[in-house]
């Protein structure tokens, strides 16, 4: 098929007289191609859970949590805490800590989250007190 530009995208999906079977292919290549916020509006164009479904599964095993999040917008029966969870760990594997921290809080898994935070987030910084003590040992030129 011949590829879309933007505007032609924007075109088929918001057309009210369409041929579903050419959104489906549309959907099949965006899918093919890991362009998965693509077919996912394609797909939804047509109503096909089950190519939804399986932009679902590409997007857990990506640790993708912004297709799961526009999914679960569109319907929330198809998103399960489970569905958080695996995207959770598949991001975790894939070292992108954001999207495992976003994903673990969406499924409430507050510990899981906050190791993910921990890996992109500064440590906190000490007291003022502390530091001021710090100085004075090293002034003194105690080691402890």
């Amino acid at each position: 098929m011949k590829p879309l530009d933007c505007l032609e995208k924007r075109d088929l999906l918001a057309a009210k007289k369409f041929d579903p079977d050419v959104v489906r292919e549309y959907a099949e290549e965006f899918l093919n191609e890991g362009s998965y916020g693509d077919a996912f509006a394609f797909f939804g164009k047509i109503e096909d859970r089950k190519g939804i479904e399986r932009v679902k599964r590409a997007a857990v095993e990506e640790g993708n949590p912004e297709i799961l999040w526009r999914i679960e917008h569109a319907d929330r029966s198809m998103i399960e805490k489970s569905d958080w969870q695996a995207c959770g760990e598949a991001a975790m594997r894939q070292e992108r800590f954001r999207n495992a921290a976003f994903a673990f809080r969406k499924s409430g898994d507050a510990a899981r989250q906050a190791k993910a935070e921990a890996e992109f987030m500064p440590p906190p910084e000490e007291s003022a007190e502390e530091e001021g003590d710090e100085k004075a040992d090293a002034q003194d030129g105690s080691p402890l």
